[in-house]
Order: C-alpha cells, then sequence, then structure tokens
C-alpha cells in the first residue's frame, strides 16, 4: 500500500494596505520559495513546513489568510478594525474547535478552523483567496453571512449541541453574497444545509434589498451626501463604502427583523436539511 504524499496550501493577502519593502524582507526571511509581493503570499509543500506563525503573520502583516491540507484541516482568518466590528454580536458565533474572534488591541481577527477526518470531504484544492475575500468585505458591510454559514459548517460536525439555538435569526439576514457562499464552499456545507438554514430570503440576486438601499440613499440630506462625496475622493473606497453599508444594514434591522420567528435549534435546522435532501431524492 503507498503512502499517500503531503500537501499543503498557504495564503496571505493584505488588503487595506500594502506591505512595505522592509516588511516584505521580514516575510521573505520565512520562506525562500513562496511567490510574495506588497499584496500576498502564496506557498504550497508537498514536504517539510512553513516556518511562520500565520496567527502573527496576520496580527503584523496581513488582512486574510487562507490554509488547507489533504489530511482534512480547512483554516482561514481574517482581520478587520477594531472600529469596524460589532464584537458583541460576532463572539456569539464562536464556537470550540471551530470559530474563534479575539480583539488585539485594534485589531479583531476571525479564525475558523475545520478538522476533518481524510476523505470525510474533498479538500477544496482550487479554492483561493481572491474568492474569499468577497467574506471579508461582508462581514465590514455588517452582513453576518459568512459567520453564519462558518457557524453550519461546525454544526455539520457535531460541534454544536442539537438543543443549541442559531446564533442569530436567519431572517434577518441579507441575501447569500458571493463571499458567503465561497466561504460555505471552502468549508465543505452542505447546499440542501445552507438552504435550509437560510429559507426562502437566502436566495442571490437583485431584489427588494436594492430598492431598500436606494430608497435610504434618496433620503439622506444633501450636506451628508456632499460629505460622503468628499470622502470617496479622499479617502480608501473600500473604508467608505463598507461604513456606508453597515449604516444602511443596521438602519433596516429592525424591519427586517419583525419579518422573522423565533431562532431555530441546530435539530430544527438539520431536519429541515434532511427534509430538503429526501424530497430532492425522491424527484
Amino acid at each position: 500500500m503507498g503512502v499517500m504524499s503531503e500537501y499543503q496550501y498557504y495564503e496571505f493577502a493584505a488588503i487595506d494596505r500594502p506591505l512595505s519593502e522592509k516588511q516584505m524582507g521580514e516575510v521573505r526571511a520565512l520562506s525562500t520559495r513562496a511567490e510574495i509581493t506588497s499584496t500576498s503570499f502564496t506557498n504550497e509543500y508537498h514536504w517539510g513546513d512553513f516556518k511562520g506563525d500565520p496567527g502573527k503573520l496576520i496580527e503584523k502583516y496581513y488582512d486574510a489568510f487562507l490554509y488547507y491540507a489533504n489530511w482534512g484541516t480547512l483554516w482561514c482568518m481574517f482581520r478587520f478594525p477594531r472600529e469596524g466590528v460589532e464584537l458583541e454580536e460576532w463572539k456569539k458565533f464562536e464556537v470550540d474547535e471551530a470559530i474563534g474572534i479575539s480583539a488585539k488591541k485594534k485589531l479583531v481577527v476571525v479564525e475558523i478552523c475545520i478538522n476533518d477526518e481524510a476523505g470525510d470531504y474533498d479538500v477544496p484544492y482550487e479554492t483561493t483567496l481572491g474568492s474569499l475575500i468577497a467574506a471579508r468585505t461582508a462581514l465590514l458591510e455588517g452582513d453576518l453571512g459568512p459567520l453564519y454559514v462558518a457557524w453550519l459548517a461546525a454544526v455539520e460536525r457535531g460541534l454544536v449541541d442539537d438543543g443549541e439555538e442559531e446564533p442569530c435569526d436567519a431572517a434577518a439576514l441579507a441575501p447569500i453574497c458571493g463571499g458567503t457562499s465561497a466561504l460555505a464552499d471552502f468549508l465543505c456545507v452542505r447546499p440542501e444545509l445552507v438552504k435550509a438554514a437560510y429559507g426562502p430570503g437566502g436566495k442571490k440576486g437583485k431584489g427588494k434589498g436594492d430598492d431598500d438601499l436606494a430608497g435610504w440613499v434618496l433620503s439622506r440630506p444633501a450636506k451628508e451626501k456632499d460629505a460622503l462625496l468628499t470622502r470617496f475622493l479622499s479617502e480608501p473606497v473600500s473604508v467608505v463604502r463598507s461604513g456606508l453599508m453597515k449604516r444602511f444594514r443596521s438602519a433596516s434591522k429592525g424591519t427586517a427583523a419583525k419579518s422573522g420567528g423565533k431562532r431555530r435549534t441546530v435539530k430544527e435546522i438539520l431536519a429541515l436539511a434532511e427534509g430538503s435532501r429526501g424530497r430532492k431524492a425522491d424527484g
């Protein structure tokens, strides 16, 4: 019987600001074979291991991290400015051995790590950080969808008790965005579980939310719009946009929450997913 070869993939991305030449030199000292630019670090290992500590690199240099190995580990981290995070709300999604959210000085780090047995799921070898960066953007804009699908990944692995309630009202979540979908795919969450958990409100595409956004923009006072336009021209667009989207979602949250029912238990969500699977098989 042959021995399975080892495979590990590491990728880091600097999103909010590029690394300086000095910082690039410090990172280069950790790996001579990695592809390193001012905004990215990528390396694959078929033997040996990375000498650096991904947690320390996220704190000091990068805003996002992706890792997977062919023995079943799926791991990612996202770094956020502390002022852009509703920490108490986010920490409701923490799950032992799966999701950790920590505040360190002016930063907040979300860490998602799933350890599967080799062969339980297909390791997503084609995944890169490019598709997952949108999950970080969504969280900055107040969309809890990426944390919710990470929680579903923990549910699927049996890491959450059946009687525990979901960490937020799924009916109040925004429709599934590209980043949320990409993260669900990376974490190998069954589509029927995502569909069952989100319900009718989880469909992708343009919908009522776009009309709500247009109405909210029209309702802004002219002086506020002038100030915002100035900010768009003088500050990083991603920072200004994220803050505005977060304000919009916050203003809409009360209305959205009224349409949802009570939070469901893990057992109830899993039953819905099994029912969906059964109907699909019958069809």
